[in-house]
Order: C-alpha cells, then sequence, then structure tokens
C-alpha cells in the first residue's frame, strides 16, 4: 500500500519539561518498527533552517499521525503551542490523525477538551500498542462502508505522464509529492488528482459531493482546441488581455496550447518574454467568468481548484487569477467572443 509519502509514522510534540516522556515513548514506538519524528534526535533536519518553519512542516504533512504531551508547561510554551495548532488545523480536514497524551491534572483548552485522549500512566510501551493500533486502523480499507463506489485508480508511468510529472504535482491532502510508480485518483468534477489511499481513507471515497472519478490523467483534446487557440490569435491585435502586475499591465500577444496547460505570451519590444502558464487541470471551471470593470475593460476571472498553485504569476489571496481584457475601440461584440473562446479552450479539458 502507498505509505501517503509521509516521511515519518508518528511526529511527537512536547515541552522541555517532559522531554524524558517524550524520549520514552520514542524508544518504545523503535521498538515496534514504528519511525517516529522526535526533535532531539532529529536535529540534523532542522540544521541552518527556520525552525519554526520546519515544525509546522512536519506536523502538518511529514508524520502520518501527531501525538502532544499536555502539560501545564506544554500550554503555555511557544513552540508546543505553534504546534498544537497546526495539528488541530490537520484535523479538521483529516479525522483520527491525532492523540492527546494528558500527563497530569491540567486545565485544558476549549480547542482540544472534548477529544479522546490518553493518560500518562508511566508507561510508555502501553503509549506505544495504542499508537501501533491506530496506525494499523488509518492503513486499513476493510471496515470502509460497502456503499462507497471504487474509484479508477491511474497509475504513474514516467513516459506516459512525462507532462504531468514535470509539473511536480502534489496531493492537495497530505502534500506528498506525486512520483512515477504512484497510484492516483482524479475526481470527475474538479479533475483534483489524489493519492488512492487519500481518496479511500481520507476523503472517504467522495469530493465535490460526489464519487465520480476519471479514468485517465485530464487532458486537451488538441484537434478542437488548436481551431480555438488560432481564433484567439487572431484577434488578439484588437483585443489585448492584460495581467496586472503592479503598474507595468502588460498586453500579452499570443496564446500557446499545450497537452494540458494554457499558455499566455508576450513578447516586448525589448525581446523580453513574459508568460503565463495556467493548468487547465487545477481549474474549478464552473467558476470562470467574465466581471465587467467599465465600459472599456473587464476581467476574467479563472478559480483555482488549489489556490497559488494553478497559477505561476499573480494568484490572488482568494485563490483566484484575473486578466484584465481591454478592447480597442468600442468592439463589444469581438471583445465578448474573445472572452467566449477562451472559456471554451479552459472547457476543452
Amino acid at each position: 500500500m502507498h505509505k501517503l509519502n509521509y516521511k515519518y509514522d508518528v511526529a511527537i510534540s512536547f515541552s522541555e519539561a517532559q522531554k524524558d516522556v517524550a524520549s520514552g515513548i520514542y524508544v518504545a514506538l523503535e521498538k515496534l518498527n514504528i519511525r517516529p519524528y522526535y526533535y532531539p534526535y532529529n536535529e540534523e533536519e532542522n540544521a541552518g533552517a527556520n525552525l519554526k518553519d520546519n515544525l509546522i512542516k512536519f506536523f502538518e504533512s511529514s508524520a502520518k499521525l501527531s501525538i502532544a504531551i499536555i502539560s501545564e508547561e506544554y500550554l503555555v510554551s511557544d513552540y508546543a503551542r505553534l504546534e498544537l495548532e497546526v495539528i488541530l488545523k490537520r484535523l479538521e480536514r483529516e479525522p483520527n490523525c491525532f492523540i492527546p497524551i494528558i500527563y497530569k491534572e491540567v486545565e485544558l483548552p476549549n480547542s482540544i477538551k472534548d477529544l479522546a485522549y490518553l493518560k500518562w500512566k508511566s508507561d510508555p510501551k502501553a503509549i506505544a500498542d495504542t499508537i501501533s493500533k491506530r496506525l494499523s486502523k488509518k492503513n486499513d480499507t476493510r471496515h470502509l462502508p460497502k456503499i462507497m463506489e471504487a474509484p479508477n485508480v491511474i497509475k504513474i508511468e514516467r513516459i506516459k505522464h512525462e507532462s504531468f510529472l514535470a509539473d511536480h504535482r502534489t496531493d492537495p491532502i497530505s502534500k506528498g509529492l506525486i512520483k512515477a510508480g504512484d497510484e492516483v485518483v482524479v475526481c470527475k468534477s474538479c479533475k483534483t488528482v489524489f493519492f488512492k489511499d487519500i481518496w479511500i481513507i481520507a476523503l472517504k471515497g467522495m469530493h465535490c459531493n460526489q464519487t465520480k472519478t476519471l479514468r485517465s490523467l485530464p487532458v486537451v483534446n488538441l484537434d478542437d482546441a488548436k481551431a480555438i487557440v488560432r481564433r484567439i490569435n487572431q484577434m488578439a491585435s484588437y483585443i489585448g488581455f492584460e495581467l496586472n502586475i503592479n503598474s507595468q499591465n502588460p498586453v500579452f500577444n499570443k496564446v500557446i496550447l499545450g497537452a494540458d496547460r494554457l499558455i499566455f505570451k508576450l513578447q516586448e519590444k525589448s525581446l523580453k518574454i513574459i508568460t503565463v502558464v495556467v493548468h487547465l487541470g487545477l481549474l474549478n471551471k464552473k467558476n470562470c467568468k467574465l466581471v465587467y470593470r467599465s465600459n472599456r475593460e473587464a476581467a476574467l476571472l479563472m478559480e483555482s481548484m488549489t489556490g497559488k498553485d494553478a497559477i505561476f504569476l499573480n494568484a490572488t489571496p482568494q485563490g483566484k487569477i484575473g486578466f484584465v481584457l481591454s478592447f480597442n475601440g468600442e468592439n463589444l461584440t469581438m471583445f465578448k467572443q474573445f472572452n467566449s473562446l477562451i472559456i471554451r479552450l479552459i472547457n476543452k479539458v
């Protein structure tokens, strides 16, 4: 079974006051062949790096499961509270990824007081055994509801999916890099690509309120799309489609169609080339729309399913990228035709 690209099985969060407790749990886990992340024994991974950023990474996406040794000292430790915040945020989207361990009687904050927890009884082996059972349960798909529709599973091949691999795509939940040999599932509605195990275990076989999946990675129908691209480029001299970059506002004068992407290209007189790449498979095509700003320009908005990863330039905080389409003269009909062609091209995938 694919391990969801997790480097560790368990990440241990603790305060300095409970360092010995954490160390004992670490040793007990290792005896069960469970891979724990314990900061004092993994210092080389933090050498020269921003410690805060590294801790966020480890507790957000580097381990299948997180445990926290909760104590009075833990709740006032800046680093421990940061780790707990990251863990709880992940818990919102991935149930059963966290086990709190109460070291001594302590007043729990509202964020965790309703969570089931273990009590520390000076027995690290008992804690490790419980963690082992939880990990086995997370990897066991036998007890999933029988009504779950079997997904279409795609195995990523180095040559066949070369273009996909070149984009360095990651699973949006585990944040793991998708590599050749991995098995993935593609949501039919939004065309987001997930690891197979993420689809089955974390998403329970459902995304975008539906269960349908694609049989292959999304690609553009090149024969149909090339004709649309030719029409777009023929209109480019009459209608500028420009991207807001501070005050520069360059007008893009060419559209290039890739196997799974749309490239807006500007070549200035200075021969400087600016390109904006739209990864078609990452767009929420239901939200591609034209928004008028004045009687001479409007914004074409395309909403990404994965935020800034869908566009390499000028992604807004709301996960949308906006092209300002300005038309020379008053030819509103041509402007609307241009916009319609862009939307049609995006919907070819």
